[in-house]
């Protein structure tokens, strides 16, 4: 499975809504509290122009995409560490199963070593034990449980060597 990787433009809105808005169908539908129903294209847009967000390919079909970033002052607490943050990792649920998310995760953690940062950090909501145990089998370590604008999230990292 040849998974190709390209950042993502404002032409490309509309895309990465769609993949976002299916994936969370998933933990909607086994009542995890985890996305809005449907993402704001703006919010989008303002994602898109930080220049983080990537679209990850399957024989020309989009399906997943990832909101990179090296700073998540919201969720992380302030530390000296350089670290790569990984927001709304989501794939299309029609390719669900075949180990997109893992290619995706592997290739943050390989962009984040070559550019020299110690860490890849990701959160979730607590109460979504599926995800926070896909997780910890990737090897990323539970750090601590934060509540986030009102949301009791839990934040992991993985150490880069």
């Amino acid at each position: 499975m040849n998974l190709e990787r390209r950042k993502a433009s404002l032409e490309d809105i509309d895309t990465v809504k769609s993949i976002l808005d299916q994936a969370g169908t998933i933990p909607a539908s086994k009542n995890i509290d985890q996305w809005p129903a449907s993402f704001d294209p703006v919010i989008i847009e303002k994602y898109i122009a930080r220049n983080g967000v990537y679209l990850y390919s399957l024989d020309d079909h989009f399906v997943g995409t990832v909101d990179l970033r090296d700073q998540d002052p919201d969720t992380w607490p302030e530390d000296d560490t350089k670290s790569l943050y990984a927001h709304r990792l989501a794939i299309d649920p029609a390719y669900s199963g075949q180990g997109i998310g893992k290619q995706i995760i592997m290739d943050v953690i390989d962009q984040g070593a070559i550019e020299g940062y110690d860490y890849i950090r990701l959160d979730c909501v607590s109460h979504n034990k599926q995800l926070r145990n896909y997780y910890e089998k990737l090897g990323f370590e539970h750090i601590q449980d934060v509540t986030v604008h009102d949301i009791d999230t839990s934040l992991y990292q993985l150490k880069l060597m």
